[in-house]
């Protein structure tokens, strides 16, 4: 027989003999009707203690009833990993979380879901505080290609165990009451890419929702990660408890739509920011925290209430070859607000002809801003006579009348 055909049959057939051998077990095997009628729990809970350590879990096709948390430690709840889902359609196997006092799925060491939907069928018109779709409390769980629609809180840390080693990847949160996403205490290096936030829908999201929010994370990447209509799309807070602290990592080509802020970061975060496009009703990035360490790099920021960018207090902004936009003019809001830092760079950034560029307050240590493309018809840079401190301005330039007419 030729190598290739062995090769295929081997491909075939593998999935059989894992089958055969307990390597997976169907949740239907044990019961659940997967009808959105019946109670599937005790059907999924049972599968999930049946299988063998380092087993999967089989969802087919359907919708599964669950009344109760379904808690698992290295095992893998699985569906249908290559399937399509949007805001308004569910194609995955589903669970329909029927349940509010504890979390739809508790995931524990070494935990796994990929492939399946989280759906909460009660849509009340001012939502009520309920537990989180899943809730993280051990490391290395890997969470890929879900989706989860109706939520209070989707995906959160318990904020008491190590969740290192974290991968979540391909995820979608729709209609999301409060926070979607929330990582804390991941000692080890965690991996969040490609997850897609998306509230308009819900009557809470733009007042008081949080696209992801990270507390303590020794390092921490986010990548391609878009959140639309919240207060707050990516919050950096103290994890105040014992064994919390401040995140450091970088968030490359994460990007925000109709959000109130887009970053605001009140703790002592090191933290890079690549890329992206950031379209806020008030500020794109908001920095209060006077130890705050943040470098940007090549993201577009249009704000329109506020600065699209705000310093109440800070340690080092370093911001190179990014845009400044605002919507409409706006000649009484600066581009960019300093108000306290110890050292601001301001490089080779373009500010449009809508708002006034930089406002530089008492207090700044030191400031180099060098190479910057500045407004024709307003203010570049605004500072106080009593302004001490190392100061260097040079080689910028106010933009042309010819080139503001082409813009």
């Amino acid at each position: 027989m030729r190598p290739h055909l062995v090769l295929l049959l081997f491909v075939l057939l593998l999935p059989l003999y894992v089958f055969a051998t307990g390597g997976i077990v169907s949740v239907k095997d044990f019961g659940a009707k997967g009808d959105g009628v019946a109670d599937d729990t005790e059907a999924i809970k049972k599968a999930v203690m049946s299988a063998e350590e380092n087993g999967i879990i089989y969802f087919p096709p359907g919708k599964y009833r669950v009344k109760e948390t379904i808690e698992v430690k290295g095992k893998c709840l699985l569906g249908n990993p290559k399937g399509a889902w949007n805001a308004d359609m569910d194609v995955l196997p589903t669970l329909i979380i029927d349940h509010l006092e504890g979390p739809g799925l508790h995931l524990l060491d070494g935990a796994s879901v990929s492939g399946l939907c989280f759906q909460y069928e009660h849509k009340p018109s001012v939502p009520q505080k309920f537990a989180p779709t899943i809730l993280l409390s051990g490391v290395g769980i890997n969470i890929s290609d879900i989706k989860i629609h109706g939520c209070y809180d989707g995906i959160i840390a318990d904020g008491k165990n190590n969740i290192g080693r974290l991968k979540i990847r391909n995820v979608f949160i729709a209609q999301c009451h409060n926070i979607a996403v929330y990582i804390t205490r991941t000692y080890d290096v965690a991996t969040l890419e490609l997850i897609h936030i998306w509230s308009p829908a819900s009557p809470t999201s733009l007042s008081q929702g949080v696209g992801i929010k990270l507390g303590r994370n020794d390092e921490i990447h986010l990548s391609n990660c878009f959140v639309f209509h919240t207060n707050i799309a990516y919050l950096f807070e103290m994890d105040e408890g014992e064994g919390g602290g401040a995140t450091y990592g970088t968030l490359v080509n994460c990007a925000t739509d109709y959000c109130s802020r887009g970053y605001v970061i009140k703790s002592p975060v090191k933290l890079n920011i690549i890329g992206g496009d950031l379209w806020n009703h008030h500020c794109s990035i908001y920095i209060d925290d006077r130890s705050a360490d943040v470098r940007v790099q090549g993201v577009y920021m249009q704000s329109n209430g506020e600065p699209c960018v705000v310093v109440k207090r800070g340690k080092v902004l370093n911001i190179q070859g990014s845009s400044f936009r605002s919507a409409f003019a706006r000649p009484n809001i600066f581009s960019l607000s300093a108000e306290k830092i110890g050292d601001l760079i301001v490089n080779s950034c373009d500010f449009d002809e809508n708002a006034p560029a930089i406002k530089l307050e008492k207090e700044i240590g030191s400031a180099i801003i060098t190479n910057n493309i500045f407004p024709s018809s307003f203010t570049d840079i605004e500072k106080p006579d009593s302004l001490q401190g190392n100061i260097l301005i040079e080689h910028n330039l106010k933009r042309s009348v010819r080139d503001e007419a082409e813009n």
